[in-house]
This record gives C-alpha cells, structure tokens and sequence, in this order.
C-alpha cells in the first residue's frame, strides 16, 4: 500500500513537472516576446530622444557659432572704430588749433585792413565814376567828334560801401571762433575718452569670443557620443529578435530538459503502482 501510495505522488510529481514543462514554454515564450517587446519600445523611445537631443546640438553649435562669428565682427569693427577715433583726434587738435587761433587772428587781420580798403575804395570808386562820365562831344568844320573811354561803371552799391558791410559782417566773429575752444578741446577729451573705451570693449569682446568657443569641442564631443549611443541603440534593435529567439529557444531546451527529468518519477511511479497490483494479484 505504502508503495502503492508513494508511486502514485511520484506519478502526480512527474505528471505536475511535464506540465509546468509544458506551462513554461507557453508562459515563457510570452514573457520573452513582452520583455522584447518592452525593450524595444524602451530603446525605440530613447533613439528618438538621443536623435532630437543630437538635433538640438546641432542647432545649438550653429547658433554658438554664428554668435561668435557676429562677436568676431563686432570686434573688428569695434578695433576699427577705434582706430578712426584715434586717427580724427590729431585732426580735431590741428582743427581746434586753427578755427580757435589762426582764423581769427587772420579775420582780425582783415578787420584792420578794412579801413584802408574803404579808402581805397572809394578812390578806386570815384577815378571809376569819372572815367565813366569822360566823353567828347564836338563839332569842328563840320565834323563830329562823339568819344569816349568805353568804360561802363554804374554799380548798384558802392565799392567803398561794400567793403564796409563786409568789415560789419567780420565783426565779432574771430570772438565767436575763440568761445568754441572749450567745446572743442571737451570735444577732443571726449574722443580720448571714446577711443579708450573702445578698446576696453574691442578687449572683452574677444575675450568673450573665445571662451564661446570654448564651447564647441564639447559640443562637437556630445554630439559624437550621441552619434555613436544612437548606432548602438540601432544595432540593439537590429539583433533583439535574435536575440529573443535565443531566449525563447534557452527556455524551449530548459522545459524540455526539466520534462526529460520526470520521465524517472513516472517510470519509477508507474512500476510501483502496477507492483503493488501484482503482489494483490499474486495473494489472491
């Protein structure tokens, strides 16, 4: 009876281990297809997100680099800018120098002049005005004698006037040339000013130029890795079928494998149940 009952648990055992054999390929080759599955999506989702961070690399290597470029430009000018500066400050100097001392000296130079100008004027204005009414008007014998000495003087103004409206017109002008000295010389202090500034900005903005593109090795190094974890995730992909069936074939052997075992149970379950039998048969 006890051989009986031990043959019929190892019956059950054997039975029970074929089925989860039997279970476990069904089940399994689920697990795997939904693990792959799940993989799959998981490496799908992360492609995409290395593609567009790759993306948004590119995009913004680009943008440092033409912010540089436009850095680089600016500096130019800036350097440029200063230069000019530099080079028009002698100019204001020598033009300060002029309009503030030599001009006016030489207008009030004129100014003194004008009296005598006048007067010789309006010499020159009335030997003018009687060359003008010189004519002869005779008749000799019989002849007329009409001459003159052709020249034509009826001036609307005066010459002597003239010159003195232009004595009016110069007064208080060589005053008004000298009050722009102090505007001038702020003005070329202030061009010192521009010019050192510009530098100073010409100075840091290639200092900024260069630590952006400090920038773009790193950049171009990120990008390099995602290039290269895309090509992985790709070729992952690529073989994660095989690699599946692989699985699905390790479990496939295993149930087989772990069935195989319970060929022995049953075996040894079945040939003491039926010897249990026989030794009943045999008493009877």
């Amino acid at each position: 009876m006890l051989k009986r009952i031990i043959g019929v648990i190892l019956i059950v055992i054997g039975v029970m281990g074929i089925g989860v054999s039997v279970a476990g390929v069904k089940v399994g080759g689920q697990v795997v297809d939904k693990i792959g599955m799940g993989i799959d999506n998981t490496l799908g989702l992360l492609l995409g997100t290395m593609e567009n961070t790759h993306e948004t690399l590119a995009v913004t290597r680009s943008t440092i680099a033409t912010s540089a470029d436009t850095l680089q430009t600016v500096q130019t000018l800036t350097a440029n800018l200063a230069t000019t500066v530099g080079d028009t400050e002698p100019l204001l100097i020598s033009t300060n120098a002029m309009l503030t001392d030599e001009v006016p000296a030489s207008l009030e130079g004129v100014q003194e002049t004008i009296p005598t100008l006048v007067a010789v004027a309006g010499s020159i204005d009335d030997t003018l005005t009687t060359l003008n009414s010189f004519r002869i008007d005779e008749s000799i014998l019989g002849f007329s004698f009409n001459y003159s000495l052709g020249i034509d003087y009826a001036p609307d103004q005066q010459f002597d006037e003239a010159i003195v409206q232009i004595g009016d017109s110069l007064s208080g002008l060589p005053d008004s040339l000298r009050s722009m000295e102090g505007d001038m010389n702020t003005a070329i202090d202030n061009m010192a000013t521009i010019q050192g500034d510009l530098d100073t900005l010409s100075t840091d903005l290639v200092q900024i130029e260069t630590e952006i593109r400090a920038f773009l090795p790193m950049i171009d190094e990120y990008m390099r890795l995602t290039l290269e974890i895309n090509d992985n995730i790709r070729e992952t992909r690529a073989t994660l079928n095989s690699q599946m069936e692989v699985m699905n074939g390790l479990i496939l052997f295993a149930m087989v494998w772990l069935a195989l075992f319970q060929l022995l149970p049953l075996y040894v379950g079945l040939e003491l149940a039926r010897g249990q039998e026989m030794v009943k048969a045999g008493s009877v």
